[in-house]
C-alpha cells in the first residue's frame, strides 16, 4: 500500500477521484489514460512532441512483470546505470530494500525502466530486493551487491631492516567524503605498517608506510574502514645487511664430487657472508644436498670444511649481490662496499681478489695437453655459478683439446673465437671444448700461476638476479 501511495504522488502518475488513471512519460507527456471500465486511450507524439494520434481500446492494462535486470552484480562505493526490463512498466518506478542504495534519474517505458543506483561504501552486500511499482501493481526481482574494490601496490616489496618503503591503496571510484583505509601486518615482528591512511574526497588513492623490523617475510593487508572490503595482501621481504648468516674464513676447502677434484688452500681477502636461500640457514661443515648456484666474484668458495654435493648460491652482502642467473663480461668490477642488491642488468664496483690455487676439472673430456694457448676472446659458461666470462684470454700453460677438430694444441695457438662448454655444468659447447683437468688462476687479481692464467679483468653483470630472490634468506 505504501508503494502505491508513493506512485500516486509521483509526477509521472496522476489518479483522479473517479479512479481514472493517467500515465506520463519521462518528458511529462500524457501517454495513456485508463478509465474505470477498462477502456484505454493511448496518445502518440512525433519527435518534437506534437500529438499525432489518440487510439482507444478495451481490455485494460495488466500489472507489471519483470524479465531481467542489468548489470548484476553491482559494487559498493560506485554509481551504476541499472536497467529493469519487462512489460507494463510505463508509469512505474524502482525501489530497493537496501538502505545503502539511492535510486535516481528514473525513466520508464512500457518495456523498461532505467535508473541510476548510487551504492554507498557501507551498503549491505549480498542479495538485495528490487521492486517495481506502477498504478496497476508491483513486481519484484533481485540484484547482487559486491564489496567495494580496493587494491594495494606494489604486489611485492623488499625493504632493509630499519628502513621504510611506501605502499599505495587505491579504490575503484572516488567518494564524496574522505575514506579511511586500515592496514594490518600479518607478522609485525618482521614488518610493521601505518595503522591507517585517509583517501580524500574526490581522490582515488593514498600512501602508507612499511617499516622493516627484522629479517624475514610478512604479508600486509588493507581494508576500507567500516566495510567488508579487504584488498589482496602484498608480500614484504625484510633484509638485514648488517647480520650475515655465516662467515667463511681462510683457508678454504671446497670439494666438487661432480668435478672429481677439490680446491684447497684458497684464501678470501675479507669476510664473506654465506647464505643458503633454498635451505633458510647457513651451512658450516656437513653436506648441502639441495641445488644452488655459486658466485665466485672474488673466490671460488662456499663453506668452511664439509662437502657441497650440488651447486649452491652464495650471497655476498658486502658485495650487495648474488650471481644466480648472472653473467660475467669484460672488464671486471666487484664492489665490497655495496650493502643493497643492485637492480637486474647493472654492473657493480671494483676491487675483488682471488689467491691460488683454484682447480677446475672438465670431466666430460678425455685428455689434457700442455703448452697450448687460446689467444682469441673466449666465452666461458659456468652454469653452477650462474655466470659467463666473455672477452677473456687464456694464456699458457693451459691445455685445450678441440674434439670436433680431433687435435690437441701443444705449444700452438688457437686464433679463432671459441666457446668453452662445460657439460657437467649444464652449458652447451659451441666450437671447442677444454679437457680435464685444468688449473685456473686469475693473474689480474694478483696471484701466481699454477697451471694457466686468465689475464684480463672481467666485468660482473647480474642480469638474471632479482632483489626479491636475494632477500629471501
Amino acid at each position: 500500500m505504501l508503494f502505491l501511495l508513493l506512485f500516486f504522488v509521483a509526477p509521472s502518475v496522476h489518479a483522479q477521484q473517479n479512479e481514472q488513471i493517467y500515465l506520463y512519460d519521462s518528458l511529462g507527456r500524457l501517454i495513456r489514460a485508463i478509465k474505470p471500465d477498462g477502456t484505454v486511450a493511448t496518445y502518440s507524439y512525433d519527435a518534437v512532441g506534437n500529438l499525432l494520434a489518440i487510439t482507444s481500446g478495451s481490455g485494460g492494462v495488466g500489472a507489471p512483470t519483470i524479465t531481467g535486470i542489468t548489470p548484476s552484480p553491482i559494487r559498493a562505493g560506485e554509481g551504476w546505470d541499472v536497467v529493469v526490463t519487462g512489460t507494463n512498466l510505463l508509469g512505474g518506478s524502482v525501489q530497493t530494500s537496501n538502505t545503502g542504495i539511492k535510486v535516481l534519474s528514473q525513466k520508464a517505458t512500457d518495456t523498461s525502466i532505467s535508473a541510476r543506483f548510487l551504492v554507498a561504501l557501507d551498503a549491505t552486500v549480498g542479495i538485495t530486493a528490487v521492486i517495481v511499482t506502477t498504478p496497476l501493481g508491483q513486481a519484484g526481482t533481485t540484484i547482487s551487491v559486491d564489496p567495494p574494490l580496493l587494491s594495494l601496490s606494489p604486489s611485492t616489496l623488499v625493504v632493509n631492516k630499519g628502513k621504510t618503503a611506501a605502499i599505495t591503496a587505491t579504490m575503484a571510484s572516488s567518494q564524496s567524503t574522505a575514506t579511511t583505509i586500515d592496514f594490518k601486518s600479518g607478522n609485525p615482528g618482521v614488518a610493521t605498517s601505518t595503522a591507517s591512511v585517509t583517501i580524500l574526497a574526490g581522490q582515488l588513492s593514498a600512501q602508507g608506510q612499511i617499516t622493516g623490523v627484522n629479517r624475514g617475510f610478512a604479508d600486509i593487508s588493507a581494508s576500507i574502514h567500516g566495510t567488508t572490503a579487504i584488498a589482496g595482501s602484498i608480500s614484504v621481504t625484510v633484509y638485514d645487511p648488517g647480520t650475515p648468516a655465516a662467515l667463511v674464513t681462510m683457508p678454504v676447502s671446497v670439494n666438487y664430487p661432480h668435478l672429481g677434484t677439490a680446491a684447497t688452500g684458497g684464501q678470501i681477502s675479507q669476510p664473506i657472508s654465506v647464505n643458503y636461500p633454498h635451505l633458510g640457514t647457513a651451512a658450516t661443515g656437513g653436506q648441502i644436498s639441495q641445488p644452488i648456484s655459486v658466485n665466485y666474484s672474488h673466490l671460488g668458495t662456499a663453506a668452511t670444511g664439509g662437502q657441497i654435493s650440488q651447486p649452491i648460491s652464495i650471497n655476498y652482502p658486502h658485495l650487495g649481490t648474488t650471481a644466480t642467473g648472472g653473467q660475467v663480461t669484460s672488464p671486471v668490477s666487484v664492489d665490497f662496499t655495496s650493502t643493497s642488491p643492485p637492480p637486474p642488468g647493472t654492473s657493480i664496483g671494483t676491487g675483488g681478489k682471488v689467491t691460488p690455487p683454484v682447480s677446475v676439472v672438465f670431466n666430460h673430456l678425455a685428455t689434457t695437453a700442455t703448452g697450448g694457448m687460446v689467444s682469441a676472446p673466449v666465452s666461458v659458461g659456468y652454469s653452477h655459478l650462474g655466470t659467463t666470462a666473455a672477452g677473456g684470454k687464456v694464456t699458457p700453460p693451459v691445455s685445450v683439446v678441440f674434439n670436433h677438430l680431433a687435435t690437441t694444441a701443444t705449444g700452438g695457438m688457437v686464433s679463432a673465437p671459441v666457446s668453452v662448454g662445460y657439460s657437467h655444468l649444464g652449458t652447451t659447447a659451441t666450437g671447442g671444448q677444454v679437457a680435464p683437468p685444468v688449473s685456473v688462476v686469475f693473474a689480474h687479481l694478483a696471484t701466481g700461476a699454477t697451471g694457466g692464467q686468465v689475464t684480463p679483468p672481467v666485468s660482473v653483470v647480474f642480469n638474471g638476479c632479482s632483489p626479491s630472490f636475494l632477500m629471501k634468506i
